[in-house]
């Protein structure tokens, strides 16, 4: 499963990998060589030669929060598309594929029109076309070459060849040999030029299976789902990435096409590499290869934004799984004013040594564990807390506690003993990752998508270490309002929980 979403939030700096110059004044550089092909693709190269190897991400801005209602999983469908190959690649007659996924569509489409009738929709003939469509897609691979990319990477030398999806963006990395960066020039720009969508209603049964996986077969899922949804429900960040499976059942390859018609242009892409090339010629080859796809229409933005103090919302579920209490607190978006601050409150919350932990596990022992994360995105963002309760029907004895903790931080001013550990640790853990090419790609990739440019990078370490006692009661009383929160209680089944608080 090539799904890997990302979700940075108050903990991602600690993961963060960049070459830094670091001074006592918490100052650094970044050496970016950029520039902007033709068509308005961006192209970033960090050059680094002490390793023959070289980290290639192409970012796209977009990702599930661009999906329109009725076709939710379809962002999350193209990381599954775009390593079936192109005219070129994975087939052994292109030709000849042509009619067979033609008549696929048709197919699909005149299941969709039956199955659009309700209850009054005619099943055995939509299973007579279902089973015509299978086995046309069973005709064609006879000329389908598996996994023919994934081959081409590896027989260079490649690894990591990967892709994820977000609600903000999808991304597609491998590291190739210093000697095969072309290769990858060639391969990545005929796949993103011309894609072709092929095993594409098999590989919606694929998708299917995936979400029953990771969803509807765990006993926690319904309640993830569920309380996703209450914490957005005006916004598109409510929706699970992988979609409904009724939209899953429902997507056709022309929908995908236009999906990547508006999104997957080069004016909304990014190149990223680092590590063992040449700046210059990495240049030189992006418009050579890269420059070639035609640019488009600038896609419209996803605007919708959650508002904030609009009343709580309650989840509460019934499981054969470990109970649970979640709070979250509508926020802000990444790179806004308020978002250092609130990864400043997740440091001080979270972890062992955090106030969260101390209370609640060891002095109080009312869970067996707890956390706390910022998760800023592009229009919307949420402050996340979530315990285990030790007892089956302690849920409202641990909500209080969370919220108390919360409240303090509105009303007394943390020590300054709290905010330096965790501005110490934000330094220690940037010092101990500043080698992998990887994530540095990856890192400027994800500030190139939510906030438009990779130099916000800069800033990050200076704006932890610029947060006051002030800051943190004010941004705390800001957010932290019981009108502007969702709360879930995922509950064992057959246990009394107590009731919540009032």
């Amino acid at each position: 499963m090539r799904r890997a979403p990302l979700r940075p939030g108050g903990a991602w700096l600690a993961a963060l990998v960049l070459p830094l110059l670091v001074t006592p004044t918490w100052a650094w550089t970044l050496d970016v060589k950029e520039t902007t092909l033709s068509n308005g693709m961006e192209v970033m190269v960090v050059e680094r030669d002490h390793v023959p190897l070289v980290a290639c991400h192409l970012w796209v801005d977009a990702g599930a929060a661009n999906e329109d209602l009725g076709a939710t999983g379809i962002a999350h469908f193209h990381e599954h598309l775009m390593f079936k190959g192109t005219p070129k690649i994975g087939t052994s007659d292109y030709d000849a594929e042509t009619g067979l996924m033609e008549r696929q569509d048709e197919l699909a489409e005149q299941i969709n029109a039956e199955l659009d009738r309700g209850d009054a929709a005619d099943m055995e003939r939509v299973a007579e076309l279902r089973a015509e469509l299978m086995a046309l897609e069973d005709q064609q691979r006879d000329h389908v070459i598996p996994s023919h990319l994934d081959r081409l990477y590896s027989e260079a030398g490649a690894s990591g060849l990967n892709a994820g999806t977000s609600y903000d963006y999808t991304m597609y990395t491998v590291t190739v040999p210093a000697n095969k960066v072309e290769l990858w020039m060639w391969l990545e720009s005929d796949r993103f030029a011309g894609p072709v969508f092929r095993e594409f209603y098999s590989e919606r049964q694929v998708i299917g299976e995936e979400r029953k996986q990771v969803l509807e077969d765990e006993p926690t899922g319904p309640y993830h789902e569920l309380l996703d949804m209450v914490t957005f429900p005006e916004s598109t960040y409510g929706q699970e990435i992988v979609g409904t499976m009724k939209d899953i059942g429902m997507l056709t390859r022309p929908e995908a096409y236009a999906f990547f018609g508006d999104y997957y242009v080069p004016n909304n892409m990014a190149l990223v590499l680092v590590g063992d090339v040449d700046a210059d010629e990495v240049f030189e080859m992006a418009e050579t290869y890269f420059g070639r796809i035609p640019a488009s229409d600038e896609p419209d933005p996803n605007r919708t934004r959650e508002r904030h103090n609009v009343g709580e919302r309650r989840v509460r579920v019934e499981a054969q799984a470990q109970p649970q209490v979640d709070i979250r607190y509508i926020t802000t978006t990444f790179g806004s004013e308020d978002d250092a601050v609130l990864d400043v409150i997740a440091g001080i919350l979270s972890g062992e040594s955090g106030r969260l932990y101390k209370r609640l596990v060891l002095e109080e022992q009312i869970a067996l564990a707890v956390d706390a994360s910022s998760y800023t995105r592009k229009v919307s963002g949420s402050f996340d807390l979530s315990a285990v309760p030790a007892e089956p029907g302690g849920h409202a004895q641990v909500e209080a506690a969370l919220t108390d903790e919360l409240e303090r931080l509105a009303t007394e001013p943390v020590s300054d003993s709290e905010l330096e550990k965790v501005k110490k640790q934000a330094r220690a853990d940037l010092m101990r990752a500043v080698r992998a090419n990887d994530f540095l790609a990856l890192m400027m990739g994800y500030y190139w998508v939510q906030t438009g440019d990779w130099r916000g990078l800069l800033d990050t370490v200076d704006e932890i270490a610029a947060v006051t006692a002030d800051d943190v009661m004010e941004v705390a009383d800001k957010y932290f309002d019981r009108d502007n929160r969702a709360v879930g209680w995922l509950v064992a089944e057959g246990v009394e929980d107590e009731e919540a608080e009032e």
